[in-house]
């Protein structure tokens, strides 16, 4: 299975969030992996492999080193995707319709006229105890239809009126039934669901040998499958701790308990520092961050909307490092070159992206994630088009890319020498 073939069959699984998580612990047990719970005590062992999941969509994953630590290689993505949460199931006089809610920032008329399902997690009743169970119920069952520009000149977004699903069969058929029956459970023992609608559409590439990949998801699931491709992959290191940390949440600010805007990443560091007998602030000072996440590529028809005096990325063009005066992005004149070093190590393509002077741009988990956790720290990307579309685009040999400069990353440590900072590898 190829690079291209292997990431498609990745975004295809990883229809939410929670089944992001879901491949990723899957790919990670392969590899030999223990799970931790948070609730126990770790008891952490040199050269051990560990990872953790909290509330279900967002994963930890660190190797102990063989000799003294001195920092952590961290990098992170995130495993949300803007879309539309279900809520409950209401009739009309002709339909059954979904009530649903707009999660993050999707481009909504991309949503509408294209097949959708409805994935994520069910919590079940077992006993006295509440399961979570990831779900999936993968046949497309309703469509978002616009209305007919004989009827309606103005293309209408109203959240409320129409951006309403409908569904298949008779009044009164339950989404909490369908979930039921996927599960093999009583539709009474569905106590709760985190649900989010999706599009079927399967992923796909073209042009000359792949050399595009059109997805729904790409925006940040390319990221995640580069960063644990090259976690996986990387070379031993006997000096840092590797960490990847997939966050759920990025899309609506992140402030949840297993969003970036938590403790999550900074408590993990404080244990595995503990479980060592070594000090916090001393493996924090000798740590980098990586904060990866997708960038906006030249659009072909829109070349006005990029930053005009040449910082901006095209899709294959190599890693995206991505920069912001105001520091919506993390990357500093330090991190950048640094990071730089790193890419011509692992001969990888480097461009450089700031979003066009008079536009404020987006922000993403670099700073959220260092107001908790204080780091050097650097924020990258792949270029795509149509970010937040129902259907995106991207470029294959920048996966591979990524891929490549991530294994390099984490085979390394963050020495301070008496000139500045060096990268050293130490297998």
């Amino acid at each position: 299975m190829n690079r291209e073939t292997s990431l498609a069959s990745f975004l295809n699984a990883s229809v939410s969030a929670y089944h992001a998580v879901d491949e990723a612990k899957a790919l990670l047990l392969t590899e030999g992996y223990t799970p931790l719970e948070e609730t126990e005590e770790w008891r952490l062992e040199k050269g051990g492999k560990y990872f953790l999941v909290r509330n279900g969509a967002s994963l930890l994953a660190f190797r102990i080193p063989k000799g003294k630590a001195t920092g952590f290689q961290i990098a992170a993505a995130h495993t949300d995707s803007p879309s539309f949460k279900y809520k409950k199931t209401f009739t009309s006089p002709a339909f059954t319709r979904l009530s649903v809610e707009r999660y993050g920032g999707p481009r909504n008329s991309t949503w509408m006229d294209r097949p959708l399902s409805l994935a994520g997690r069910a919590l079940v009743k077992k006993g006295d105890a509440v399961l979570s169970v990831t779900v999936d119920l993968k046949e497309p069952i309703g469509i978002i239809p616009t209305v007919a520009p004989h009827l309606l000149r103005e293309a209408a977004e109203n959240l409320a009126v129409d951006l309403v699903p409908f569904v298949d069969g008779e009044a009164g058929v339950c989404i909490e039934e369908r979930l039921a029956e996927r599960l093999g459970v009583s539709s009474a023992d569905i106590v709760g669901h985190d649900l989010y609608l999706y599009p079927v559409q399967q992923a796909l590439c073209f042009g000359e040998k792949g050399a595009f990949i059109s997805s729904p998801r790409l925006d940040d699931l390319q990221c995640v499958y580069g960063l644990l491709r090259g976690f996986i992959g990387a070379e031993e290191n006997s000096a840092a701790i590797p960490l990847l940390a997939l966050f759920d949440s990025e899309e609506v600010g992140s402030r949840t308990m297993q969003g970036a805007d938590s403790d999550l990443l900074s408590g993990t560091m404080e244990r595995i520092a503990a479980s060592l007998g070594a000090s916090y602030p001393m493996l924090s000072a000798g740590s980098f961050f990586v904060s990866a996440d997708n960038a906006h590529g030249l659009h072909p028809n829109h070349p006005e909307l990029s930053d005009r005096n040449g910082l901006t990325c095209t899709l294959n063009g190599g890693v995206v490092i991505k920069r912001n005066a105001s520091r919506r992005y993390t990357t500093d004149g330090l991190s950048e070159a640094l990071f730089t070093l790193l890419c011509k190590e692992a001969d990888v393509p480097v461009q450089l992206y700031a979003n066009r002077p008079d536009q404020p741009g987006g922000s993403t988990l670099g700073a959220i994630s260092d107001a908790h956790a204080s780091v050097y720290s650097v924020d990258i990307g792949l270029a795509q088009l149509s970010m937040h579309s129902a259907v995106e685009t991207a470029g294959t040999l920048d996966t591979a890319y990524l891929e490549k400069v991530m294994a390099c990353f984490f085979s390394r440590s963050l020495a301070r020498v008496k000139e500045g900072y060096a990268w050293q590898k130490q297998s």
